[in-house]
């Protein structure tokens, strides 16, 4: 486990549960992320799942992070209850190593590396690929152990929206809007949404609430210039802000009551051209993203301390289908990164920047009916990192629809964060300028099995290696590249399946994460249960339009650490139930109630961060 900052900062800035329920899925699902085009999954030499919009109507969830407590292999920490700040550890990796982006830009915050899942919201989500493994040779920096990938809502018809409002407990409000529609070559998208809530007391000492607001405006605008070229502009922003109680580091080593909060704003964008000649097997694509980041602390009133972060990326892909199903590309880009960090007094003021050079290679073969192969690489020349490069290869036999045997290897690289290379304030986290860049090597062997018309199986053996690891040195007050390897191992295992008018979804996930110790003994890892899992059920009533969807999630025991004593201390495990009704009262009506924590039980994320409590919420949605 890795901790970036100071005591005080940490305090500021695993579990596998129930994942959303989804019908056996059919060999031609495609996958827009497992490779440089879009590929059939039978294709796939990775572990992949998919979440579309009808799974996130259903379990009337609200926040991204309530959808993945329940994919395999994740591990989600929340300091408290929605708003907390909140981290997604895959198959065992750290916090920033998943790369995350949305409608094709990453969000990943350049200060730590990692994405807080607290501000992303799905009332404008359309779908979810997770895509497990090392997959840096395609995706770059960051994506150690997966990608996940957010498409939000694009325009289906010549004119389409809708409006929902939802209550619920600590005068909690969520109100969305969407506008979409086709008009000749033009498509656009709209969509607005506005969260509060007066939150609930997350520490265990006092009874102050820690509130929450978030609010996110998206766009989408497509011009169909040419019959050959298509010219696309995203753009995404978000405001929050969130309350968060302090660490209490001479008594107890716990949160306190703390009139503190963090300010975040956030903005994204892409223009992209896609230009696809009639009766050719040439494509090419050239974009330009941007990715901007502010971080704004506050405590008793008063500013405390402020980071900024802006990354741009201008990319161009060239790819050839030279067969049905059958490609390859080949991937340029150049990258600017920019961080800013500044505090009152100006102790901690800096300023720095890294360039990237990169190419890459992704090769896709169907060899005939049965047999696929894929290979990729990645060569990146930075300014100011070591140079690296990442690789993965794989081999796919599908025996028939819904069955299929893959493995593949991999390596993949994250760079140290600006915040491990130059610390956060001096005299407490001072960095380290030396970091070499992490390298994981991975391999994964898997399987897809058609039990029956109805019901199907999958499971994932996989082991990693995480070489010069970076961690705090042994006083904490600086980063440094472990001597020895940390090591990574687990099996995910998915049923689904229907039986009647239910459907049904199960998972169990193991995982074995070890990092080694300052003396080279190799010790589990903090806020990674060993053991998770969880069981979905879905009804849809025959005769009225009602239909329910419970999810029950169960998390392991798991470590954390006092950070009064440095002692490593063992969090209970725990099970979640939620509930949500669904009425239809019109085709464009509907009316949900759903209940969060339903048997309110008692459990924590992170030690002495009291997570959600029970909650209701009733909501009403028009859909045009």
């Amino acid at each position: 486990m890795k901790y970036f900052h100071s005591a005080a900062a940490m305090a500021v800035k695993a579990t596998l549960c129930a994942s959303p329920l989804t019908h056996a899925q059919p060999i031609e699902t495609i996958s827009v992320i497992g490779a440089s085009n879009p590929l059939q999954q039978r294709q796939l030499s990775s572990a992949l799942t998919q979440i579309d919009r009808d799974e996130i109507e259903a379990s009337g969830a609200i926040s991204l992070a309530e959808l993945l407590r329940g994919q395999p292999g994740i591990s989600l920490s929340r300091s408290g209850a929605r708003g907390a700040v909140t981290q997604i550890r895959m198959r065992g990796s750290e916090a920033n190593h998943v790369l995350v982006m949305v409608d094709g830009v990453e969000i990943n915050d350049l200060s730590d590396g990692g994405v807080d899942f607290a501000h992303l919201h799905l009332d404008n989500i359309a779908s979810i690929e997770i895509l497990r493994g090392p997959q840096s040779a395609l995706w770059g920096n960051g994506a150690v152990a997966g990608v996940i990938s957010i498409t939000t809502l694009t325009a289906d018809s010549p004119l389409s929206g809708g409006v929902s409002v939802a209550a619920g407990e600590a005068n909690s409000l969520n109100v969305a809007a969407s506008a979409r529609g086709q008009q000749q070559q033009f498509h656009y998208a709209f969509n607005l949404s506005d969260y509060q809530s007066d939150g609930q007391n997350v520490s265990r000492q006092g009874d102050e609430k820690d509130g929450y607001k978030n609010r996110q405006f998206n766009t989408h605008l497509g011009w169909q210039a040419t019959a050959a070229s298509r010219i696309n502009l995203r753009l995404r922003h978000v405001r929050a802000s969130s309350d968060y109680d302090e660490t209490d580091y001479m008594v107890t080593g716990l949160p306190q009551d703390s009139d503190h909060y963090t300010d975040i704003e956030q903005y994204q964008g892409k223009l992209d051209w896609r230009y696809t000649p009639k009766d050719s097997q040439w494509q090419q694509d050239l974009g330009l993203e941007l990715n901007h980041n502010d971080n704004q602390n506050v405590a008793n009133g008063t500013y405390t301390n402020a980071n900024e972060s802006e990354k741009l990326r201008l990319y161009w892909q060239g790819s050839y289908q030279y067969k049905n199903h059958s490609h390859v590309s080949v991937i340029a880009e150049r990258t600017e990164e920019d961080f800013n960090q500044q505090d009152p007094a100006g102790f901690s003021d800096q300023s720095r920047s890294n360039d990237a050079n990169s190419i890459g290679l992704d090769w896709l073969h169907q060899v005939n009916d049965n047999w696929s192969v894929s290979a990729g690489f990645r060569h990146d020349s930075n300014n100011f990192f070591d140079n690296a490069q990442s690789y993965q290869s794989g081999i796919s036999y599908s025996s028939s629809p819904g069955n299929k045997l893959y493995i593949s290897v991999g390596k993949a690289i994250k760079n140290p964060t600006f915040l491990e290379l130059f610390g956060y304030f001096p005299g407490s986290f001072v960095g380290n300028p030396d970091l070499k860049p992490e390298q994981s090597v991975s391999m994964e062997v898997g399987a897809e099995i058609q039990l029956t018309e109805d019901w199907q199986l999958s499971g994932a053996w996989y082991s990693a290696r995480l070489k010069d690891e970076i961690s705090n040195s042994a006083d904490f007050t600086s980063s440094i590249n472990l001597a020895d390897d940390s090591e990574r191992q687990g099996v995910e295992l998915e049923i689904t399946g229907n039986w009647q008018q239910w459907q049904f979804s199960g998972a169990y996930s193991y995982l074995d994460s070890q990092q080694p110790d300052f003396s080279g003994e190799l010790k589990p890892e903090l806020r990674r249960a060993r053991h998770s899992g969880h069981i979905t059920a879905r009804y849809r009533y025959a005769s009225i339009p009602l239909s329910l969807y419970a999810k029950a999630s169960y998390q392991g025991t798991q470590l954390d650490t006092n950070f009064l004593t440095f002692s490593r201390i063992r969090l209970p495990a725990y099970t979640l139930l939620d509930l949500t009704l669904n009425y239809e009262l019109s085709p464009d009506w509907s009316l949900a109630l759903r209940a969060e924590n339903l048997l309110d039980h008692d459990h924590e994320d992170v030690l002495g961060f009291v997570g959600q409590q029970k909650q209701f919420w009733l909501s009403v949605d028009y859909q045009f």
